[in-house]
C-alpha cells in the first residue's frame, strides 16, 4: 500500500503539460495580436499621406544681370496657423543662393547671385514646398532670365589738345571709344569739335559713325 502511493505521487499530473502549452499559446496569440495592431497602424498611416493633399505654392519668373544678383520671394498657400517650409529641392547651374530669410507665415527669400558666365541666357531653382503637417510636399519652381547690362558708349579722351599746327601739317592724337556697358555697342555716333586758337580763331565741327567692326562690334 506504501508502495503504490509512492508511485502515485512519482507520476507527473495529466494537465500540467497541457498548461505549460496553453501558456506558450497565449504568448504567441499576443504577439501575433500586436504584429497586426503595429502592421495595420502602419498601412494606416501610408494611406494616410498618400492621401494627404499636395502643398500648393506660386513659381516665380524673374530677371538679373548678368554677373549680378536678384531676390526670390517664394510663397505658399497656408492656412490660419500653418506656417509653409521650403527646401531647395535643385540648386542652381549657374550661379549661387544664400538664405532663406523669412518673411511672414507663407514667405521666404531667397538671393540668386549669378556668375557671369557668357553665352548662358537661362537657369533655375527648384524647391520643396511643405505648408502645414497634414500636407504633403509640393514643388516650386523659379526662372531666371539672364540679360546683358544694356551697351554705352564711352570716350576716354573728350578734349583733344593737337597743340600749334602750322598750316598745312598735320597732327594726331589718338580718340578711345570703348563699350562701357554689357553686350555689343552696334553702332555709335559721336561728334567731333575742333577749335583754333589765336586771333581769328573759329571751330570747325564734323561727326563720324563708327560701325560695328568685323568682330562685331566692342564688347
Amino acid at each position: 500500500m506504501t508502495r503504490g502511493r509512492s508511485r502515485a505521487c512519482n507520476v507527473p499530473p495529466f494537465f500540467s503539460g497541457s498548461r505549460r502549452f496553453q501558456r506558450h499559446t497565449s504568448l504567441l496569440f499576443c504577439f501575433l495580436w500586436a504584429f497586426f495592431l503595429a502592421s495595420s497602424e502602419a498601412a494606416k498611416s501610408k494611406d494616410s499621406l498618400a492621401s494627404a493633399p499636395p502643398s500648393v505654392g506660386y513659381d516665380l519668373n524673374i530677371c538679373v544681370v548678368r554677373g549680378g544678383a536678384c531676390e526670390l520671394d517664394l510663397r505658399g498657400v497656408v492656412m490660419p496657423r500653418d506656417t509653409a517650409e521650403f527646401k531647395i529641392a535643385k540648386e542652381p547651374q549657374h550661379g549661387t543662393l544664400e538664405g532663406p530669410d523669412r518673411i511672414d507665415r507663407e514667405s521666404v527669400r531667397y538671393l540668386y547671385r549669378n556668375n557671369g558666365e557668357k553665352g548662358i541666357d537661362a537657369d533655375r531653382v527648384d524647391f520643396k514646398i511643405k505648408t502645414g503637417p497634414a500636407n504633403a510636399w509640393g514643388r516650386v519652381t523659379a526662372r531666371i532670365i539672364i540679360e546683358d547690362r544694356p551697351s554705352r558708349l564711352d570716350v576716354e579722351n573728350e578734349i583733344l589738345n593737337f597743340g600749334d599746327c602750322p598750316i598745312g601739317r598735320q597732327g594726331s592724337l589718338p580718340l578711345v571709344i570703348r563699350n562701357g556697358g554689357g553686350g555689343v555697342l552696334r553702332r555709335a555716333n559721336y561728334k567731333c569739335v575742333f577749335r583754333r586758337c589765336g586771333p581769328g580763331s573759329s571751330g570747325v565741327s564734323w561727326s563720324f559713325r563708327a560701325d560695328p567692326s568685323p568682330l562685331g562690334g566692342w564688347n
